[in-house]
């Protein structure tokens, strides 16, 4: 298969560097799967992310588990049934990793120069 799923959300940053983008700033964070946090905004936040992994995990599995596996898309479902148990599972406390990164794009010389 040869692809690593892996987020490196400096990179990501680092590429917005590359290509022009200046005082780039990258803010990871984690967002909770389920209504396992004490804080609301967390617990909300979890409830609404446990719903899109519900509802998104075939997207995420179906084609590498088919093509690259070689599963059946039957053994896929039963496979995903426990994967979605899991997610619901209360003593679990899983988080999503993400991140805001953002940067500007420089200004031009010819708009400098207007700006004078």
């Amino acid at each position: 298969m040869g692809r690593h799923l892996d987020l490196d959300f400096e990179k990501l940053g680092e590429l917005m560097r590359e290509v022009g983008f200046v005082d780039v700033v990258v803010k990871p964070f984690k967002i909770p799967i389920g209504r396992w946090p004490s804080d609301p905004r967390m617990k909300e936040a979890g409830m609404y992310q446990l719903y899109a992994m519900l509802d998104g995990v075939e997207a995420l599995t179906l084609a590498i588990f088919t093509r690259c596996l070689g599963w059946e898309p039957e053994q896929v479902q039963v496979f995903l049934a426990d994967v979605r148990k899991e997610f619901k599972a209360t003593k679990r406390y899983t988080y999503w990793p993400c991140a805001v990164i953002y940067g500007k794009k420089p200004m031009a010389v010819s708009s400098i120069d207007s700006a004078l």
